[in-house]
């Protein structure tokens, strides 16, 4: 049966209904995960639902408090015709909270969601990113109840498709809105449908016992009054971004039969082409399993900080456990941002082989391989390398993709991929070296671009375009010691042995790198790493 035979319907439950008719009516304050399942602004209006929400946590501030000072005069902010920067400086705060009171991070981070929301709503492209971010978690977490499964994961996919700018975001959030927002989840074109069925799928496959279960640490719990509580949804501290691991069987995953035969092998030609694919003909190719996202995910959001909505957005379009593709992504960002080695990175924790290609200024579509009678003839790529890995699911890096050239007198990279993009044909996929059908719908396809306007409308709409932020400021020490140890690796040394960075090359840097171009980081870096080895400043 279908994922999506769960509820073919929006939420529109009867309890949902009274929900939403008791939050329009100002009767109550909804929940930020009834907000993304499509329940709407208290009183339809988004002032008078921050001024409750701001009112209420006021009450459970403690005004002596020094330290909650900056917390409070943001939410003072929000009692009176807050802006897009209202919310998300009030966000910011309830994240500096929760970083200060750890036990009670899950309701702070709740709390900045729902500021995250707001702004959303009001127009901040980047908010949008966070609360798709937020809404993944609180989909895989145990605190969802069974019956809400079809529906949250229809509001998940819709900010889902916000972040990566394939649906509009209503300025307003009222009952109709919101529905309608929600409801057009799986009409949107591209992968909405696909990640609808992959989500549920992979929700299906947790090993939660029994699901109705609150998270112990789900619920608020004020450190000024622990007995007011109202928040439910998970943090992504203690939720994976992307579905746990389950506990493996011995029979769980079966393998995959890329090749069956090798075409006209009776020539001379065809018995050398079908020695050369001897290991994968008529073998099942074991797919394996994925390792424990939670722990891909932490990996990731350490060495590229300035990339978590990607990272979230990616990791919940895994359809888990076993190793099976990513739908197509296109990862778009500025140059220098970090993308190609992002897109490496992700296949090597999640223990896939890859390989990359670089597509700038290709001229053909040699991609697809090449006919035999050629001399110079060769299998298609996801061929060769399936062949060369003995593993049915392997990445495929397309980097650069929109820099590819545009003549078609030799055929076209973009056109090439389009048949091997698609599910239903890459399964039976004509290989023009092998002259025989491959399965290609277990290969996991990452594109990198600077520009979305220079790729074709047909090659985008099969994608899942993920954009791609650009590093801050704020990460240039994460991301600067991050690079020296990359390049202890690359002299083949231990990455422990770099030094660490000190305040005073920190702030050397600092002034030089204002954020941006990782490359330019890259540069800075060196040269702080020559200037210890020629001042001989090593301790």
């Amino acid at each position: 049966m279908s994922a999506l035979s769960m509820n073919s319907g929006t939420s529109s439950g009867g309890d949902f209904d009274r929900l939403c008719d008791a939050v329009a009516a100002g009767y109550r304050l909804p929940e930020v995960s009834d907000m993304i399942r499509g329940c709407p602004f208290m009183k339809n209006d988004i002032g008078s639902d921050a001024g409750c929400f701001a009112d209420r946590e006021l009450d459970r501030l403690d005004p002596g408090n020094a330290e909650f000072d900056a917390l409070m005069f943001a939410l003072f902010e929000l009692t009176a015709g807050p802006s897009a920067s209202d919310f998300v400086i009030a966000a910011a705060e309830f994240e500096r909270a929760g970083e200060r009171r750890p036990e009670v991070f899950a309701a702070y981070n709740t709390a900045a969601a729902r500021c995250y929301f707001y702004s959303a709503v009001a127009g901040d492209a980047d908010a949008v990113q966070k609360v798709a971010g937020y809404a993944v978690t609180a989909f895989y977490s145990t605190a969802l109840k069974p019956a809400n499964v079809s529906s949250q994961c229809r509001g998940t996919v819709a900010w889902l498709l916000a972040a990566t700018q394939k649906l509009a975001v209503p300025s307003e959030w009222t009952r109709e809105t919101a529905l309608r927002f929600v409801a057009i989840a799986d009409e949107v074109s591209g992968p909405g449908r696909q990640l609808l069925e992959r989500m549920q799928e992979a929700r299906a496959h947790l090993p939660f016992g029994d699901e109705t279960a609150v998270d112990s640490d789900a619920g608020e719990t004020h450190p000024d009054d622990p007995s007011k509580s109202g928040h439910s949804e998970p943090s992504p501290r203690t939720v994976a971004a992307a579905t746990p691991e389950a506990e493996p069987e011995e029979d769980d995953i079966e393998g995959v039969v890329v090749m069956s035969h090798v075409g006209n092998c009776e020539s001379a030609e065809g018995r050398r082409i079908a020695a050369e694919f001897r290991a994968i003909i008529g073998k099942p190719l074991p797919l394996g399993r994925l390792p424990d996202l939670r722990r891909v995910r932490a990996q990731m959001v350490d060495e590229f900080p300035h990339a978590s909505s990607a990272i979230d957005t990616m990791l919940a379009a895994l359809p888990g456990p076993a190793s099976a593709p990513l739908p197509p992504v296109i990862l778009v960002g500025p140059a220098g941002s970090g993308k190609s080695r992002f897109a490496a990175r992700f296949g090597r924790l999640l223990a896939l082989p890859s390989e990359t290609y670089p597509c700038a200024g290709v001229p053909d579509g040699s991609l697809a391989g090449t006919p035999r009678r050629w001399s110079t003839a060769h299998p298609a790529l996801p061929v060769s390398l399936i062949r060369r890995v003995e593993h049915p699911g392997p990445v495929v890096i397309l980097d650069e993709i929109d820099k590819a050239a545009t003549a078609r007198t030799n055929g076209s990279l973009w056109d090439a991929l389009l048949a091997m993009l698609e599910p239903s044909t890459a399964r039976t996929w004509r290989d023009p070296y092998t002259e025989s059908e491959v399965d290609l719908s277990y290969v996991s396809w990452i594109a990198t671009a600077n520009d979305l306007e220079l790729l074709p409308r047909t090659l985008v709409d099969r994608c899942l375009v993920v954009p791609f932020q650009q590093p801050e400021k704020q990460h240039l020490a994460s991301l600067a010691n991050r690079i020296l140890c990359n390049m202890m690796v690359d002299q083949r040394l231990d990455p422990r042995w770099a030094t660490p960075l000190d305040g005073v090359e920190i702030a050397a840097l600092s002034a030089a790198w204002t954020g941006g171009s990782i490359r330019h980081l890259t540069k800075l870096v060196r040269a702080v790493e020559h200037s210890r080895s020629r001042f001989d400043v090593r301790h």
